[in-house]
């Protein structure tokens, strides 16, 4: 990946691709579109959804935990890896990451509207189509319904989840990835903030509707980011042989990825952070009963603390560059835990929701900004995808375990939901969690300094350690 001049005009290259600077900007604009449609589709499901299931449904915790975590996260475990051990060595004229998107964008929009439409397709059904189904209780019914489209939601979209990351390392210039991803975030907390100020505040009265938009826009949108993004032609893999059985595919993709035991602890970390998460299910039930903030206060707070947010993006990214992505996270993270017991004592109102926001936002304003960068200094790049779907996989596998356990912790406090001031023990379960990923993260840092730390730190099993071992056997023979 390099810069060469041409007639007077600089080129910069990724791989087998070439861009002008008219160029770069032009992908960087598609890539940026396809990131605000996907960001808004994403927000539909976890932002409205418990509203939908513990508010108008009367759904408990445990019901709403299965459909939201734990189905998306056994698709997590099983398809995340095997599409991205896959994607890393498909080769197609489309590239190898647009086709797993394109492909199932149009029955991934098609699960998503029937989420948000379940309860109308049982009624039309049940009164227009088939009164044998009078008998069913409606409640019964909309939830199979709802498991239905979630289960075709879930696997769809973690095809989509296991290439997209990936996408940007195979057309980006590496000298563009850091502002690129300054970007990235930057469109990220505007979506989140257009969401949050426009459409969350009509959650309550027009659900049905953001499913639709939110559907619509990414099939459309996203399609026109993959028509418009090309890939480059790659070199074709050479490390399984000719049609390897899955046996071997699996055992290769187990042996590199737990190999090492830097790795092992960061996927411990993963893991213990997405626990963290797994109590959280009712946070806006909290919120809007338990501490009587409106949606509409919520969603004012939410677009202010985005707006702020994109503020922070390019200097969070310079403390992240200059004293290194694990540093930051390992800072920040000490400030984790006792913000959340903070928040158990004190968040009793709107104006402590304001404060406690405020401080969030500082805090994972750094935190979040050296999430990805973390992974791309520590993880092999020569099989980047292949580690990150480890990653991702151990991230589902923690959700899978804790979203039952957290959401009967959160039954057990909240007598099944009644008492709704006591969702605060959400905040409890987080800190217990952050306080082992603090120390974790230590156990990171200490080998990431053993294996040579800044500007000298070589991922263990990665080609570059291997030729490095290699040209040592051969001094140690000549000698």
């Amino acid at each position: 990946m390099a810069t060469v001049p041409a007639l007077g005009k600089q080129i910069y290259t990724c791989g087998t691709l070439r861009y002008t600077k008219s160029g770069l900007f032009v992908l960087m604009f598609w890539l940026l579109w396809g990131d605000f449609c996907f960001t808004l589709m994403e927000r539909v499901l976890p932002a409205i959804f418990p509203l939908y299931m513990l508010g108008a449904l009367g759904a408990n915790n445990k019901t709403t935990a299965l459909l939201m975590s734990i189905i998306p996260n056994i698709f997590g475990i099983l398809v995340g890896p095997a599409v991205s051990f896959k994607s890393d060595r498909f080769r197609s004229k489309w590239g190898r990451r647009i086709p797993f998107i394109i492909w199932t964008a149009p029955v991934l929009v098609l699960a998503l509207v029937g989420l948000g439409f379940s309860d109308f397709f049982f009624r039309t059904l049940q009164v227009s189509t088939l009164p044998e189904l009078a008998h069913i209780h409606p409640m019964t019914a909309t939830l199979m319904l709802i498991g239905f489209f979630m289960i075709l939601f879930a696997f769809m979209n973690e095809f989509v989840n296991s290439v997209y990351w990936y996408l940007f390392a195979d057309v980006v210039p590496e000298q563009f990835l850091g502002r690129f991803l300054a970007l990235f975030r930057l469109v990220g907390l505007a979506a989140a903030a257009l969401f949050s100020a426009f459409v969350f505040p009509y959650a309550d009265t027009h659900m049905h509707w953001i499913f639709l938009g939110g559907g619509l826009l990414y099939l459309i949108g996203f399609s026109l980011m993959c028509w418009r993004v090309k890939e480059g032609e790659y070199p074709p893999p050479d490390d399984l042989g000719e049609k390897p059985s899955v046996f071997k595919q699996a055992s290769v993709y187990i042996k590199e990825c737990f190999a090492e035991p830097i790795y092992i602890l960061l996927f411990l970390y993963t893991m213990c952070y997405a626990l963290s998460t797994t109590a959280g299910i009712g946070g806006t039930i909290f919120m809007r009963d338990g501490l009587h903030i409106s949606l509409a206060q919520m969603g004012a707070v939410g677009a202010v603390v985005s707006i702020i947010s994109m503020l922070f993006q390019f200097p969070s990214g310079w403390l992240v560059d200059k004293f290194h992505a694990l540093r930051m996270m390992l800072f920040m993270s000490l400030f984790l835990a006792p913000l959340q017991i903070a928040m158990f004592f004190c968040m009793q109102g709107f104006e402590s929701y304001i404060l406690f926001e405020g401080t969030k936002l500082v805090i994972f304003a750094l935190y979040g900004a050296a999430g990805l960068p973390l992974l791309m200094t520590i993880f092999p790049k020569d099989k980047y995808g292949q580690y990150c779907s480890c990653n991702g996989m151990m991230k589902s596998l923690a959700i899978l375990l804790g979203a039952g356990l957290g959401a009967a912790f959160i039954d057990i406090m909240t007598r099944n939901g009644q008492d709704k001031d006591a969702y605060r023990w959400m905040y409890i379960w987080n800190a217990g969690f952050q306080v082992l990923c603090t120390v974790l993260l230590y156990m990171i840092y200490a080998l990431w300094k053993k294996h040579g730390g800044d500007g000298s730190y070589v991922a263990p099993g990665s080609a570059l350690a291997k030729q490095r071992e290699a040209e040592g056997r051969e001094a140690v023979t000549v000698s």
